[in-house]
């Protein structure tokens, strides 16, 4: 606001006889003037490439992303910029994922110091009350996530399950239900000796996915890779080398960035 005044004021001067406007009011307006057509067109330039970056994501893609978005908030409010570092996208991007819940009513706008007269909304734990109004959504919005978000995260759940104790890989699709034999549970000792529980998940989650909506080459190449992982000592580069296969060859794999962070211990 101080900025917008101070810019007026010198819109004003520069419009006044030589004689009321001193030269430094002229030099100085005109750099506030380019600094903000500056600004305008760098924020113009950033929003042209999160765009671009959205156009290029899959509907699976986005519907992951969508999902992540949703269980970070699930643990509470957060902005969209931790939303952004929960994701791996930039904060414009997210912005716009998130704006695509804001409009299906799954997330709101959080205002903490909004006034005690507004809506209120309960807590997750029924503990303190957060009052929450209606302003536009930024980069710098505060979301929480709603009962209709919290229904459809259900929905929205990753199509992979949770591995039987028997050694089968269970994965929920539309279908029905596809069971296999999976190399991790059946070598779960060696896995867990080698890697802690956030790797070890990931690479269950990649079996399921892989046998799921891979054909008979890409099994061949999870095998190869699971096998590297579980040797006693794993060649990292080709380790990296058969999971980048696999990403190119199961697109729902290659859009599932949050497995690709998890794995960066496996050849890093």
């Amino acid at each position: 606001m101080k900025v917008l005044a101070l810019t007026g004021y010198l819109a004003e001067s520069a419009t006044a006889t030589d004689q009321d406007a001193p030269p430094w009011l002229l030099i100085v307006g005109g750099a506030i003037a380019a600094l903000m057509y500056w600004s305008h067109q760098r924020d113009k330039e950033k929003n042209a490439v999160a765009q671009a970056r959205f156009d290029a994501m899959s509907d699976d893609e986005i519907h992951d992303k969508e999902r992540q978005i949703l269980s970070s908030l699930k643990r509470g409010p957060c902005y969209v910029n931790e939303l952004a570092s929960a994701i791996d996208e930039s904060s414009r991007t997210t912005l716009i994922i998130a704006r695509l819940l804001y409009e299906a009513d799954e997330v709101d706008v959080v205002v903490e110091n909004a006034p005690e007269s507004g809506p209120l909304a309960e807590g997750d734990h029924g503990a303190a009350q957060i009052p929450i109004v209606s302003p536009s959504l930024s980069t710098a919005s505060r979301l929480r996530i709603t009962p209709q978000g919290r229904m459809h995260l259900r929905e929205r759940a990753p199509e992979v399950r949770v591995m039987s104790p028997n050694g089968d890989v269970n994965i929920a699709t539309h279908g029905g239900t596809v069971n296999s034999k999976s190399i991790v549970v059946n070598s779960q000792n060696k896995f867990n000796e080698k890697y802690d529980a956030e790797t070890v998940e990931a690479l269950a989650r990649i079996e399921a996915i892989v046998r799921s909506k891979g054909g008979p080459d890409d099994v061949k190449v999870l095998e190869g890779f699971l096998n590297e992982a579980k040797s006693e000592n794993p060649n990292q580069p080709v380790l990296k080398s058969l999971f980048g296969a696999l990403q190119q060859g199961v697109p729902t794999l290659a859009s599932a960035a949050d497995l690709a962070i998890k794995l960066q211990t496996l050849w890093s």
